[in-house]
């Protein structure tokens, strides 16, 4: 049996447009997540709507869908185009990149059907790139892809067509379907903190809802996952370094690097090992101490040294290539940032020195 106990937020989703009267009626019924439809269609979400969601103190949880109501459906051609028409709708109404679209399958999938839908998947992640994909589906759909390599960020259940089973992989689960609020028909769901939400309330703990129930800590940054990119990225990396962990080069792109060291640095402070760095992570990563380096001087080698030779570069006193080893080059570019910070400049790095490199 699945645990319910991750799923934090009150959701519903609907195929109607709502008002901001509509969006406080649901607020004041204790919804903290709204899920509604991209595209232009008479169901589809508007910038006014938008508006309206975000003044109720809302959240919004993206959807994409066209017609996948059956396996003929899951080609990569229609893959390809309804990545490009999701991600065009999600611009035009203002979707912050690194938030969630997912896309549905509609259907009852039986096992003949997954290894399309699987291919069909391959390329929304090879096209999407400046938000995260997820898949809406029910249980055997949400367990195949769950357990492939190359995997969506985010999964929804349904349901539907699922045996009255949840999936451990679910970040959404919609557990009723056909009901009404403030006369507008909607499903009913349960959402995890990190679902790939858009406008997260900015709150500081301690709070309910207008229900009673708790109102989870959200951080004030977005969701990072893989091939995210920007400043919030930049800054991710650094935070990392101060607590030891080894993220590679402090770019703003959220590679291989920058996931192993989120990976790490959560199986270190008992966080769910994801490689996504979202509420929880964020939080604990703001919250870390500065971990203890080593003294580094001419001669040494290995891995703090490659750190060493990022953070220099990250602030502009080139070591040359990062290679691990501390040579002359090396030398000269510790004493270069040590006398622009006013240190002690002997060109070894010691607790000051380090210091000034980790500091955020």
């Amino acid at each position: 049996m699945a645990d319910k106990s991750k799923f934090t937020r009150k959701m519903v989703d609907c195929a109607t447009r709502l008002t901001a009267e509509a969006a406080r009626a649901f607020a004041e019924a204790g919804v903290q997540v709204v899920g509604r439809y991209l595209g232009n269609w008479a169901k589809s979400l508007t910038p006014g709507e938008v508006q309206a969601i975000r003044q109720a103190g809302l959240d919004i949880l993206s959807f994409w869908e066209s017609n996948p109501t059956h396996p003929d459906y899951f080609t990569p051609e229609q893959a390809k185009s309804d990545a490009e028409r999701a991600v065009a709708s999600a611009k035009a109404i203002g979707q912050p990149p690194g938030s969630a679209i997912y896309f549905t399958v509609d259907f009852d999938a039986q096992d003949k059907d997954l290894p399309a839908i699987a291919r069909y998947v391959d390329v929304l992640l090879d096209t999407v790139k400046e938000y995260a994909v997820g898949i809406y589906g029910p249980k055997r759909v949400v367990d195949y892809l769950a357990g492939r390599q190359r995997r969506p960020a985010y999964f929804a259940q349904t349901c539907a067509w699922s045996g009255g089973q949840l999936s451990d992989h679910a970040d959404v689960y919609q557990y009723e379907t056909d009901q009404r609020l403030a006369g507008i028909a909607v499903d009913l769901d349960l959402a995890t903190a990190d679902a790939g939400t858009w406008f997260v309330k900015r709150e500081t703990g301690g709070m309910t809802s207008r229900s009673g129930s708790p109102v989870p800590q959200i951080s004030q940054h977005r969701t990072l996952y893989l091939d995210a990119v920007g400043e919030d990225v930049r800054l991710c990396q650094r935070l990392l370094y101060r607590a030891g962990q080894h993220p590679g080069p402090i770019d703003g792109a959220y590679g291989s690097g920058t996931m192993n060291a989120v990976r790490a640095f959560q199986a270190a402070n008992r966080l769910t090992v994801d490689g996504i760095c979202g509420p929880r992570t964020w939080a604990a990563l703001e919250s870390a101490k500065q971990a203890e380096r080593p003294l580094l001087e001419r001669g040494a080698n290995g891995q703090q040294v490659k750190d060493l030779q990022y953070l220099l570069t990250f602030h502009k006193c080139s070591p040359g290539a990062v290679d691990g080893a501390f040579g002359e080059r090396m030398e000269q570019a510790v004493k270069a940032f040590q006398k622009a910070r006013g240190l002690t400049v002997d060109g070894k790095v010691g607790p000051q020195t380090w210091g000034a490199l980790l500091a955020v």
